[in-house]
């Protein structure tokens, strides 16, 4: 089951209500956490624009979750062979130390945390693209979060 949902809202002054897409002035994506409560994460004009960010959004924990169950047992790998007194050693002839080096190496590939700083800033992209964001001309807080998240600079 998705954590993530769409619904159509109708805002009225500073109140935000959800209502049927039929009267929906703009479409918010929510993410709903472990204690079941909600929280917006961006606005659209369009249900199909909000759509595809939860789909963005499901697609990148999913990838997020399997990342890290595979971490943990490359972990739990390299510490039974360091355990059991290997050493990592590059092109070794003996397999366990030069699977032991290639799965240290395979912790150090940035690509991930690149890949989810992307996704990062493009959900900042789409923040930014908010009426309100632009009325307040914020439009450049937008643009230094992501040019930082692309720069891998602290996504968490």
């Amino acid at each position: 089951m998705s954590n993530y949902y769409v619904s159509g809202c109708v805002a009225d002054g500073d109140d935000v209500s959800i209502c049927d897409d039929s009267v929906a002035q703009f479409w918010t994506l929510y993410h709903r956490n472990e204690e079941g409560l909600s929280e917006g994460i961006i606005d659209c004009m369009f249900r199909e624009d909000a759509e595809t960010a939860m789909r963005a959004y499901e697609e990148r924990d999913t990838l997020a979750a399997e990342n890290a169950a595979r971490g943990e047992i490359i972990e739990r790998l390299m510490g039974q062979y360091s355990a059991a007194g290997y050493h990592a050693v590059q092109n070794s002839l003996n397999p366990a130390q030069s699977l032991l080096y290639d799965a240290m190496q395979v912790l150090k590939q940035p690509a991930t945390d690149a890949y989810l700083n992307s996704m990062r800033a493009e959900g900042v992209e789409l923040v930014k693209s908010h009426p309100a964001i632009t009325l307040c001309n914020l439009t450049h807080v937008c643009e230094e979060i992501a040019n930082q998240l692309r720069g891998g600079k602290d996504g968490e």
